[in-house]
């Protein structure tokens, strides 16, 4: 379980890769590498079916991680976040990866479950 303090935003990252075949002798070996210098756009849903955030923009953070911090004055209602980011980037495995979070207010902190 992680926690953030009110005021302060929750952070959401993932990676975007690049799976290459590389032979090694008789064999193929999968090798995957972080794609950076993307343009990843981030939607976020909140416990309803209309977003909270579109348009957003996630920083690249190196090997291939981006990440989006969600303000904390957005987490209006606990319950389950969709954070989807996106990259037209035809480099990569996946176009789209979804980070799924339980958000609850507790006081002072922002509860967040990673699913």
């Amino acid at each position: 379980m992680r926690y953030a303090v009110i005021g302060s935003p929750v952070a959401f990252t993932a990676r975007f890769v690049e799976t290459t075949l590389v032979p090694v002798g008789s064999v193929v070996r999968m090798v995957r590498s972080g794609v950076t210098g993307l343009s990843v756009g981030v939607t976020v849903y909140g416990p309803g079916t209309e977003p909270v955030v579109t348009g957003a923009v996630a920083t690249d953070k190196g090997n291939g991680l981006y990440e989006y911090r969600l303000s904390e004055s957005l987490v209006t209602a606990s319950g389950y976040y969709r954070v989807v980011l996106a990259t037209t980037g035809t480099n990569v495995d996946y176009q789209s990866v979804v980070v799924l979070v339980y958000l609850a207010k507790l006081g002072n902190k922002i509860e967040a479950r990673y699913v």
